[in-house]
């Protein structure tokens, strides 16, 4: 898909009130998302200085993800100030990648920690996959075959498993950040940031908001599965963070 045929569909008969962003900011969001799609396979992002180190020492086979995770804490973190048209076109370039949206709301609800995690887990999978001459999607639809699929920490989190709450200062941010995105670019770039949306508001409790923001994402795109995935997970479910959350009166 061309972005610059796209510009003209940024108008959306959404389910939700969703930010829109300036032409002028809109545009420039897009002219960077085109620069970084011209420069693959190279990629270059723009960090916070004390991020930058991280993309230096990226494991092997995981760049893009350490990219990602450089974007995210940037985004979110402490310091964080109000995202530009580059630093969000970053955030909606790598959130294309199969597993990016995974690794962005664990980053974001639980710290930098989960998404460096995440970034070496997608390192070892590629290294595996590398050695038997065989590609990544083919790995892993022989662990789901064979019923080996790893249920380590970061699934376990990503299912609402676990007592500890994700950070609630974090977490407003990201969906400040998360919703500002969505509001800038395309229809056709927004499904992986509004199942991102969506995840986020389940993990803090409030899965009416998170169901809303996936009718958006399968609106645009009817046979997302990541969309499909969270839905099974929020209709059956809540985190068991905010299940054994203290009740309030």
């Amino acid at each position: 898909m061309d972005v610059r045929d796209s510009r003209g569909s940024l108008a959306s008969a959404a389910v939700i009130h969703l930010p829109e962003a300036s032409a002028e900011f809109a545009s420039d969001v897009l002219d960077e998302i085109e620069r970084m799609t011209d420069a693959l396979p190279n990629i270059e992002v723009h960090v916070s200085p004390q991020l930058a180190r991280t993309i230096d020492s990226a494991p092997d086979g995981a760049d893009e993800f350490v990219c990602l995770m450089a974007v995210v804490e940037t985004l979110v973190g402490r310091d964080a100030k109000d995202p530009s048209p580059t630093l969000l076109a970053q955030l909606v370039f790598f959130t294309v990648l199969p597993g990016a949206t995974e690794a962005l709301v664990l980053q974001v609800a639980f710290g930098y920690k989960r998404g460096e995690q995440h970034a070496r887990k997608i390192a070892r999978v590629r290294t595996v996959a590398r050695r038997r001459r065989i590609t990544v999607d083919q790995y892993v639809e022989e662990l789901v075959a064979e019923q080996r699929v790893p249920r380590d920490k970061l699934v376990r989190l990503f299912h609402g498993e676990g007592a500890k709450s994700p950070s609630a200062g974090r977490v407003a941010r990201g969906v400040s950040v998360l919703r500002t995105a969505v509001g800038s670019v395309p229809e056709a770039f927004r499904p992986p940031l509004l199942c991102a949306l969506a995840w986020l508001q389940w993990a803090s409790g409030r899965r009416a908001i998170a169901a809303a923001y996936l009718a958006e994402a399968t609106r645009i795109d009817a046979e997302n599965l990541l969309a499909y995935g969270l839905g099974v997970i929020f209709a059956t479910q809540m985190p068991e963070w905010v299940e054994s959350a203290p009740e309030v009166r």
